[in-house]
């Protein structure tokens, strides 16, 4: 007789092996809303004895004997109730509400559908052949040291270029900018992975491009590495035709438009923010959720300095030991590296901050004045002082809000951690 609660596995999961630098065998599971995890073996074993048994009085049996522990029904539900449910794997039976999924863009939209894309990224994907890579990326290697060594660059400055030449220059960065994101589809379509649409969205506080990769965790750590560097790969290639028509017709926006996508190329290398960098790191070294991990080496750290639940055990103690000197290095660089950068921006943008009050009551009464004389031109330039601290002063107020919005949660957390902990030891 069936006593425990029913169970039952999602019907629209797949599982796969997981191509990380993990002890212990790991697997990639993928959701019907297309979230992917990376679950422990121990857990794969359940997710399959969940689709031959429902009851979880008889599964807590059978993943006794397969694991050779004791699992009680009520450990099962448990594990359903936290992790199996609100992640989509199995259906619900409880009356709890799911989680939401949450998304690093607060807004997106889809500007190209992979219906549309698919004919283009089958033919693109052949820039991925080893034949052609390794005669394109020395040539695009030549290129720059052409460019940057040998070429005689014509005489100008920034403080010629006009808005019409700004105007230009920004439009081919967007485009390459485009070009970049279909790179990244066309990559995993070189390597089998589905890809999804290509779109606009907010991240930050600012608009960018973004391609729907997300099958791409089911390839090899390398394979995934290519597909993270695919979009800069196909910007560099962008480079010479530029070149090109700056030689037929010695326009120098074309060779602004150079600086300003090598500048974003290497901007994108840097593995510390979550650009394609950091994925290309954490995909060659096999740490999925490289963040998440960092700041759980972070708490532990300090959670010892401070003697605050030292008796915790280490973060990662599944990670391949050399992995792991790889990820406390890392962890270290990069948290070196943002205070480094913020007190760098605090120096640079500290006089626009603190006279930025001062800086909008003067701006008022003038825009208010132009608007009442019609003076277009004139109010567009006082708009165009104002605008930047503006924008620098909200998007400082909104990470402070942030920041003191989660700092509040993790400390309620904490102390309900810490008083559920002390009526556990009264009891």
């Amino acid at each position: 007789m069936k006593t425990g609660r029913q169970l039952h596995l999602n019907p629209a999961l797949s599982f796969g092996r997981f191509d990380t630098a993990a002890t212990e065998p790991t697997y990639l599971v993928t959701a019907e809303n297309g979230r992917r995890f990376e679950i422990s073996e121990t857990l794969y074993r359940l997710l399959l004895l969940i689709g031959e048994e429902t009851d979880s009085e008889c599964l807590a049996s059978a993943f006794s004997k397969a694991t050779g522990r004791d699992y009680s029904a009520g450990d099962i539900e448990t594990i359903a109730r936290d992790f199996l449910i609100p992640n989509g794997l199995i259906q619900n039976s409880f009356p709890d509400n799911e989680r939401r999924e949450s998304s690093y863009l607060y807004w997106h939209r889809t500007i190209i559908s992979q219906e549309t894309l698919f004919p283009v990224t089958n033919l693109l994907r052949y820039l991925f052949a080893k034949p052609v890579l390794l005669v394109l990326v020395p040539i695009l290697g030549l290129f720059h040291f052409y460019f940057y060594v040998l070429f005689g660059k014509p005489g100008f400055s920034l403080s010629t270029l006009t808005m019409e030449d700004a105007t230009f220059v920004y439009g081919i960065m967007l485009l390459t900018t485009f070009l970049h994101e279909l790179g990244h589809s066309s990559a995993c379509n070189r390597f089998g992975a589905k890809h999804g649409a290509i779109g606009i969205g907010l991240y930050l506080y600012f608009l960018v491009f973004y391609a729907d990769v997300s099958d791409v965790w089911r390839l090899k750590r390398t394979e995934r590495a290519v597909v993270d560097f695919a979009g800069m790969y196909f910007q560099m290639i962008s480079l010479p035709l530029l070149f090109f028509l700056y030689e037929m017709t010695s326009n120098s926006v074309f060779i602004y438009a150079i600086y300003v996508i090598d500048f974003q190329i290497v901007t994108c290398l840097n593995p510390f923010f979550r650009f394609d960098g950091y994925w290309m790191f954490a995909d060659l070294a096999g740490i999925p959720n490289l963040r998440k991990k960092v700041s759980e080496v972070l708490r532990y750290a300090l959670s010892n300095v401070f003697q605050l639940d030292s008796k915790g055990p280490p973060p990662t103690p599944k990670i391949k030991s050399g992995h792991q000197h790889m990820l406390y290095l890392y962890a270290l660089a990069s948290n070196l590296f943002f205070m480094f950068f913020i007190w760098q921006v605090w120096l640079l943008l500290r006089d626009a901050l603190l006279t930025y009050p001062a800086d909008l009551l003067r701006f008022l009464p003038h825009a208010a004045f132009e608007i009442r004389s019609f003076d277009i031109p004139g109010l567009l330039h006082e708009i165009s002082k104002i605008l930047f601290p503006s924008l620098l002063f909200l998007m400082i107020s909104i990470t402070a809000f942030r920041s003191a919005a989660r700092l509040i949660a993790f400390t309620r957390r904490t102390l309900r951690k810490g008083s559920q902990t002390k009526s556990a030891g009264t009891i």
